[in-house]
């Protein structure tokens, strides 16, 4: 490959390349003039709409998630929330030393009162806090008197400006689409034919005239209640509270019958999927307020375990992908598959479902693997299997048969198969009931090794390696069909490339040496590379962090050095096109190597890759990133806490910070963002939609 100056590279040099210098080399074919805007605007999709004014165009192509300089008017505001970041910081710090002589228990199901403050707290403590408070708030006063007289230009144009107006009056429905194939506005026309095409499947969907909330609550407090001399105990509060001490109330968090107000009927929207054809929506219910919501996440925990240490063949992510595909060579592979279950969620048979659930539970617990799991515990033995299946079993029926929804607040839904998409247990249910499918009616660990040398499964995304004839395939593809009618799957068979999740899996020169299969990076046809733009008012290191995250990914996905320049240069354009300089992408760039591979490769605990466990949570400063916070620098207010409670100690108590220990935790700044442009535009439902 040419270098600057006309030098050829060879293949040995190039591979001893940093990819700083790799970054530089495909810098130097770039112009470093202006943005080219036609790349730039790319990436707005219409349905329903024959054409759309440029302006708007231009203003949609910067991304729903692009962030708007928080306009003057709104410094007031930052500097409150600015205030009650510090506020919260403050009082963590007296929680934690409040605490911090009783032994730690961590508890995922706790609910904390963010109101409760410590009645009889450290008064030396406090007036440590209230001197750092001041200076504090000191610094804030400053910061804001100069950038009143400094406030930094928006990055919207007048033009930009005048198409989000002209946006609010139109009524239309914008969402970004499924597989992240860029913005699409969708008239309110076609949004709403395509929700009543969806909503009128009369099997799947029946209309309700209101939802029976009060007989739901009551029903699942049989379940769960703590017994009081007016109530006897439910039917399960015994198990749930030897599971997790806060586990009963955090499952009655939404059910209580004096608590009304605290939960939000679900509502069913869809996403537009533009690899369709022709295009249609993909239906999602948003159930994160619903009554049933606190027992799809206790679901999701207690089966989680069972998913990736029973059940064979399920992946956990690309990683797990390309660690089977490359942990021994696969010979004579005569065809590549993938297979895709149509319309899972939606077409899982309920029933079926919690036979699948019995199945796997039973296993683990005929093998002892239940004994694994992070909520078993000793407190459990005292109750039989089939108490504990039936616990986790009547939490399932509770969420999968009650899954109301609506389409407006006068169109009410009881969805009568399959599952909501939206609630937090619907993967975990989805996952089961075909690994049950794949065991019990398609017999795929019996078929293995051979023919079916690999069978792998993401959710609903299936691969295989076959080593038999083509005509014993397509046998094996109408067993399967006939096997469980229930899940169709769609076929793409080649002999010799496969596109799964975000991989391209070849025979190429590796395979031809090795028999180990070549990888590279999947690059959807429909892919509009709309990265984040560089104006947009986000922080600093999380654009390096997207760009890091995203070479990570090539380096891992890649078997082959050019595999991973062609992806590197594709990403460096799109950046340049989205704006960033150059200067900003070296030093972007130069975070991560190719010749770190394997170590991005390696499983890593979450406790790994922070370096701390779960008894060294950290300091965080919560706020907003905007112009004020970037003005009084957030991580200097951090420093100051941790110098000026350290200097106190120093002058009045040296243990003043032994529950504390500043020194032993991280402290860190967690920003939130401003509203985003698809917060501004306001357009995710259509006008009639809201009444």
């Amino acid at each position: 490959m040419p270098l600057a100056g006309g030098r050829v590279c060879s293949r040995f040099e190039f591979d001893h390349l940093s990819v700083h210098d790799i970054a530089m080399l495909h810098f130097a074919v770039l112009a470093s003039g202006t943005v080219d805007s036609r790349v730039t605007n790319l990436g707005v999709n219409l349905l329903g709409i024959e054409s759309l004014d440029h302006d708007i165009q231009a203003l949609l192509a910067k991304g729903l998630g692009f962030v708007p300089t928080p306009p003057r008017q709104t410094l007031v505001s930052w500097h409150k929330d600015f205030v009650a970041g510090l506020d919260r910081l403050l009082r963590s710090l007296r929680l934690r030393d409040y605490f911090g002589a009783q032994p730690y228990s961590f508890s995922r199901f706790r609910q904390p009162n963010p109101r409760w403050e410590p009645s009889n707290g450290n008064p030396l403590l406090e007036a440590a806090l209230q001197q750092v408070r001041r200076e504090a708030l000191a610094r804030a006063a400053n910061a804001r008197e100069r950038l009143a007289a400094t406030y930094p230009a928006g990055n919207l144009s007048r033009s930009d400006r005048e198409a989000l107006r002209k946006l609010k009056g139109m009524d239309v429905v914008v969402r970004n689409a499924d597989k992240n194939l860029g913005v699409t506005i969708m008239s309110a026309a076609w949004y709403d034919n395509e929700v009543d095409r969806q909503v009128g499947n009369a099997t799947a969907y029946r209309p309700v005239s209101s939802v029976p909330v009060e007989d739901i609550k009551a029903k699942f407090l049989a379940l769960v209640r703590k017994g009081t001399p007016a109530h006897a105990a439910g039917k399960y509060y015994d198990m749930a509270l030897a599971i997790d001490p806060y586990l009963p109330s955090f499952l009655q968090q939404r059910v209580w019958p004096a608590r009304r107000g605290q939960y939000e009927v679900p509502r069913f929207y869809i996403i537009p999927k533009l690899h369709k054809r022709p295009p249609v929506g993909r239906p999602i219910v948003s159930s994160h307020s619903w009554v049933t919501t606190p027992a799809s996440q206790v679901v999701d925990f207690l089966l989680q375990p069972l998913v990736f240490q029973t059940v064979p063949g399920v992946l956990k992510d690309t990683g797990h992908a390309i660690r089977l595909l490359e942990s021994a060579p696969t010979p004579n592979v005569t065809a590549l598959f993938t297979a895709d279950v149509e319309s899972l969620y939606t077409s899982i048979n309920l029933d079926h479902a919690l036979q699948a659930i019995r199945f796997w539970l039973k296993r683990a617990f005929d093998s002892g693997a239940v004994r694994r799991f992070p909520w078993w515990n000793q407190r459990l033995s005292v109750f039989a299997p089939e108490q504990v299946i039936g616990f986790v079993l009547d939490l399932v029926k509770f969420v999968v048969y009650n899954n109301y929804f609506m389409v407006s607040p006068k169109r009410l839904f009881l969805q009568l198969v399959g599952l909501a998409m939206g609630t937090p247990c619907a993967v975990v249910v989805a996952n089961l009931h075909v690994a049950w499918v794949e065991v019990t009616f398609w017999h795929v660990p019996s078929r293995m090794p051979q023919p079916l040398a690999l069978w792998a499964r993401f959710i609903d995304d299936i691969l295989g390696l076959w080593t038999g004839t083509m005509s014993q395939l397509e046998e094996y593809k109408a067993f399967v069909a006939k096997a469980y009618p229930g899940l169709t799957l769609t076929w793409d068979v080649s002999p010799s490339v496969a596109e799964f999740l975000d991989l391209q899996i070849s025979k190429g020169r590796r395979y031809a040496a090795s028999n180990v299969l070549d990888l590279a990076v999947h690059r959807k046809r429909l892919n509009r590379y709309l990265y984040l733009q560089f104006r947009s008012a986000h922080p600093l290191a999380q654009k390096r962090a997207f760009i890091k995250g995203e070479l990570i990914r090539f380096v891992r996905n890649s078997s082959h050095f050019d595999a991973f320049l062609r992806d590197v240069k594709l990403f460096v354009a799109a950046l340049r096109a989205r704006g960033y300089p150059r200067r900003f992408l070296r030093t972007s760039f130069a975070q991560v190597s190719y010749n770190d591979r394997q170590l991005y490769l390696t499983a890593r605990s979450r406790e790994q890759h922070s370096g701390h466990g779960k008894d060294e949570a950290a300091y965080a400063m919560v706020t907003t990133f905007t112009p004020f916070t970037q003005e009084v620098n957030v991580r200097d207010i951090l420093t100051l806490t941790r110098t000026g409670m350290s200097s106190f100690a120093t002058r009045f108590d040296p243990t003043l910070l032994r529950n504390i220990r500043p020194g032993d935790h991280r402290w860190i700044v967690a920003y939130k963002l401003p509203p985003r442009l698809h917060q501004l535009i306001g357009k995710t439902w259509p006008t009639a939609f809201s009444t």
